[in-house]
């Protein structure tokens, strides 16, 4: 399990560290380039991936494995559960103390976005309305833990069936 904490580790910094590069630069304040945030998704596959075939190599004998595939879902979750006690905490960090006007900027990107795909003045202050009452670093934050054990339990598993085969 040691490994599965690590690579855990390994995805929670590196998507608290993405986050801290897409503030800094104000790629989140952009209408376009904010989408580049789901890059993280990418992170969290290739560590969840590199994490269950280390553990899977450290565990065989011969080149065959000696974990069942529910033995490789749970190291997959370990992981994925450590990455995401990680991310909700840097998220609440986020936007609360790195930047504490996040939503309202971020607001202001989709105000954009709305308005180029033709929305009214009253209608997107009704979406925008609507939008906010989700904008609080609580529920960002459990949106993203939850997004990540999504991610992790189907990453999981398929990854598992993967190495499970060989």
């Amino acid at each position: 399990m040691k490994t599965a904490i690590k690579f855990g580790i390994y995805t929670g910094v590196s998507v608290a560290l993405w986050t801290i590069i897409m503030g800094l630069t104000g790629w989140f304040k952009d209408p376009v380039l904010l989408n580049l945030f789901w890059v993280v998704i990418v992170f969290q596959l290739v560590l969840l991936y590199l994490g269950i075939r280390i553990y899977s190599k450290e565990n065989s004998v011969n080149g065959e494995l000696i974990k069942t595939y529910s033995d490789l879902i749970k190291v997959g979750l370990i992981l994925t559960l450590t990455a995401g006690v990680i991310i909700f905490l840097s998220s609440i960090f986020f936007t609360t103390v790195l930047y504490p006007n996040y939503f309202d900027e971020i607001n202001e990107a989709y105000r954009q976005i709305l308005a180029e795909t033709g929305k009214s003045e009253s209608e997107i202050e009704i979406l925008l309305i609507e939008n906010s009452k989700t904008q609080t670093p609580f529920f960002q934050a459990f949106f993203g833990f939850i997004g990540t054990i999504l991610t992790g339990l189907l990453g999981s598993s398929i990854f598992a069936a993967i190495f499970r085969k060989r």
